[in-house]
This record gives structure tokens, sequence and C-alpha cells, in this order.
């Protein structure tokens, strides 16, 4: 009987297989009409910065002068425009000239253009040189500012009581209820030697506080030490499965941090929160308050 355990069989030496097998492919590019060797990089104007977790880019939703930078590998010039499409839009660029192994720049006035009620989307920059199209330079895009507008916050208050939160760090924390800012204050010392990290972990009280439908978790933050923070997130667990998204790290001054749920999240399933840190001091302390979840109107 077959089962799950390996079955040995003996004696069949020398056996031809009836239908030889299929020979291993060799993996290759997939063929493509791109000049792969134009290559372009934005450069940002003074006041745009990437997100929180540098995976997108937060744009005013008005003009904004971008820089491209192109780059030929080529051995001969490379004469084209630059364009933008996705949820952008600009005048193509005037034709300039790369020489070769050299580079060029040239400026477009970018205006977002994410449909009503969304906050996310991309930039695609595109161009033609020498006839072919060059390769594209996609920048997505969270436009932070309209997460509110169409978003309705639930607090949680539970998530402010000291006893809610697990320890869970790789040094020696404490946690303790500050009324008078109406926030919980989490400080931790780790020993030397060890990698340092501190994400406590807040159990939800299912099914009341259930995440399902949750667009993401929105709360006030300060810092109570100085020094270097290496990552700074929240993190979800449900049933063995972990996903997490980055934050802008704090300030010593209260300031608000929305952090957008991502596909990996799978909201109803969340049985766990962490918000934490990767300090790079061997002290470090927090204050958070005025937490919500959000969820879309």
């Amino acid at each position: 009987m077959l089962d799950e355990n390996p079955v040995y069989l003996h004696g069949l030496a020398g056996l031809s297989p009836a239908v030889p097998a299929i020979p291993a492919g060799t993996p290759g590019a997939a063929p493509t009409a791109d000049d792969k060797t134009v290559v372009l990089r934005a450069i940002l104007p003074d006041g745009v910065a990437p997100g929180s977790g540098r995976d997108s880019l937060d744009l005013p939703e008005k003009p904004v002068r971008i820089t491209l930078e192109i780059c030929n590998f080529d051995t001969v010039a490379k004469t084209g425009t630059v364009t933008v499409a996705g949820d952008g839009t600009a005048e193509p660029s005037d034709p300039v000239t790369v020489p070769a192994m050299g580079r060029a720049a040239v400026a477009l006035t970018v205006t977002p253009k994410i449909a009503d009620g969304g906050c996310r989307g991309e930039l695609v920059f595109g161009g033609t040189f020498n006839g072919r199209p060059a390769s594209r330079l996609v920048i997505p895009l969270f436009l932070a500012g309209r997460v509110g507008d169409f978003c309705r916050d639930v607090p949680m208050p539970a998530m402010l009581e000291p006893g809610s939160w697990s320890h869970h760090s790789s040094g020696s924390m404490t946690v303790a209820a500050v009324p008078e800012e109406k926030a919980v204050k989490f400080t931790v010392e780790f020993p030397d030697g060890v990698d340092r990290w501190a994400f406590p972990a807040y159990k939800l009280q299912l099914p009341q506080e259930s995440l399902a439908g949750a667009a993401g978790i929105a709360f006030e933050i300060r810092r109570l030490t100085p020094g270097r923070i290496v990552f700074s997130r929240v993190n979800a667990r449900w049933d063995g499965r972990f996903t997490g998204e980055g934050f802008e790290p704090p300030e010593t001054e209260w300031q608000e941090r929305r952090v957008l749920f991502h596909s990996g999240f799978e909201p109803e399933r969340i049985k766990e929160l962490e918000i934490g840190f990767n300090p790079a001091e061997k002290s470090f302390g927090w204050m958070i308050r005025n937490i919500r979840v959000f969820y879309t109107r």
C-alpha cells in the first residue's frame, strides 16, 4: 500500500525509459523592443520626498517640477523625448540628445491625476530615443492628504491601557499610562550584544474589535529619547502569518502618523497589531495616543 512514506524498488538497473525526459530549459530574457541602454532617473524637487516606507511618493495635488536624468549606456548618441503616463500628465519634453556613455537632463511639469475617491496611483515616465521606446521608470504614488477625505476613524481606547500590550522586545520593556497626556508610554533598555527591536503587541478583543473592512491605522506619537531609528513599523499577525508597513520615525513633538494597509494585509483575519521600532540606541522610549482604525466610507 502506498502512503506518504518512500518506497524503494530494487533490481531495476539497466532499464531504458519509454519516453525520454524533457531536456532542461535555459532561462532567458523575454524579447522586448525597448532600448534598455537608455535609463531614466527622477530627481525630486525640494519639499517632495518618498513616503515613510520609501516605496511611494506623496505629491501635492498641483503641478510639480520634476527633473529626469537620462543616462545613455550605449556607444552611440541617442536623441528623443521624455513623456509621462499613468496617473499624471505633462507636456512631452523638447527633443534632447544624450551623448554616448553620457547623460542629459530634462524638466517636466507633472500634475497628479488620481481618480476621485482614491489615493494610490503611479507615474510612468517613458520616451522614445532613436526611434525605440526607452525603459520605463514607474514611481508609485500615495497621496496621504486624501486619506482623511474618504475614511472614517474608529477610536481604539483599549490600546491606551498598559496591560493590553505584551512586552515584545529584545530588551527589558516597561509600559505605563500617562494620564496627563492621555497616552501610553513605552521604554526599553537593551543589553549589550543583541539585535535591538521593540514591537509591543496588542491582541485584538474579538469579535468586537474585528478589523474587517479596515483601510489602516492612525495614531499620534512622539519619541522620548534621541538617537537613530533604523525601522519604524506597524505589524499585523494572524494564523501564523505576518506582514507590516513602515511609517516615518517620530520626532520629540507630537505628530500624527496614518498607516495604510497594503494588499498583503488581510484585515478581517488580523489578531494582533504591533507598533514599534528597531532603534540604534541602548535606551529608547516613546509615547502614543489617540489610536484609531480607519475605514473607507
